[in-house]
């Protein structure tokens, strides 16, 4: 993909992110990929908006509102304090030094593509000194696969499972990120971007699939993980993502059966919402699956 091609692709993503959060603005994890995510994209205006946003949403959650400010800091945006809102450039910063000359010449910094770099490179940092913030290591991943530093993502995604072994909620999040940036993950999807609707994941069945799965004797771990997933859905039915989950994971096991299985029980579950459904019939059509007809499941032509 150009240059070009990547740049747009990205844009797409980070505007169905926002469109998302205008449906679902409770979404904190949401709100913190979108700041980061416009910063990344150089577009200041909209994260200090974003940012702004998601204060109001979470006005009342305080350990929210941490998290928010905290991004931040860290990636060069305006902060809130007691007094309103004041320039904070870095963690250590005061606001005197953030205000006057040096800060705007930092903030003109932070305008120039340099300072993302800059600014993963600080996150890095950062979850070397605490390992344990899940979020930070799906922001660092992220950002490296938007850089194009796939094998530092890559090391990334890696450090991030030694870490979360025994966290299977965690280690699904890590999983359905490496999958999305085209990242390499356990279960051989390396190269197979889904961020815009690209290569379905119906190319990684069959053989190439089942040898990925066999290599490194991971598929035990991948098939417990997806296990646990289903598990996880008959408790919670309306997890609409975690649906779209499980049948991205069955296509991509090659059990093509449970794929459409649950493809149809997701269909029942929002057979009211029009816009879910939507989705789990692009899904559906992407990873090769039937789609819904009046009679119900049809192969794919």
């Amino acid at each position: 993909m150009t240059q070009r091609g990547q740049g747009a692709m990205i844009r797409g993503m980070v505007s169905r992110l926002a469109a998302r959060l205008k449906e679902n603005s409770a979404d904190l994890d949401g709100w913190l990929r979108l700041i980061r995510s416009y910063v990344v994209l150089n577009e200041t205006e909209k994260a200090q908006e974003a940012a702004a946003t998601a204060r109001k949403q979470f006005a009342s959650d305080s350990p929210a509102l941490e998290q928010i400010d905290g991004l931040a800091r860290e990636v060069g945006l305006e902060a809130a304090n007691g007094s309103g809102v004041t320039p904070t450039l870095n963690s250590g910063a005061t606001p005197t030094e953030a205000s006057g000359e040096q800060g705007s010449s930092a903030n003109t910094e932070s305008h120039q593509g340099g300072s993302v770099p800059g600014m993963v490179d600080r996150l890095a940092a950062r979850l070397k000194e605490n390992a344990a913030d899940l979020n930070g290591w799906l922001m660092l991943i992220r950002s490296y696969a938007v850089l194009n530093e796939n094998e530092k993502a890559r090391k990334a995604a890696a450090t991030a499972r030694k870490q979360f072994a025994s966290d299977n909620h965690a280690l699904e999040q890590i999983e359905a990120l490496a999958r999305e940036a085209g990242l390499e993950a356990p279960i051989g999807t390396a190269g197979k971007s889904t961020l815009n609707g690209g290569p379905a994941s119906r190319e990684a069945s069959g053989e190439q699939a089942s040898n990925a799965v066999a290599q490194g004797g991971q598929g035990a771990m991948i098939r417990g993980m997806v296990g646990r997933l289903a598990a996880r859905l008959e408790e919670n039915a309306a997890d609409l993502d975690g649906w779209l989950r499980l049948i991205r994971s069955y296509a991509v096991l090659n059990e093509n059966e449970k794929a459409q299985e649950a493809a149809a029980t997701a269909r029942k579950q929002f057979a009211s919402d029009n816009q879910a459904l939507a989705q789990i019939e692009a899904l559906a059509r992407e990873v090769g699956l039937g789609t819904r007809d009046s009679t119900g499941v049809r192969p794919k032509s």
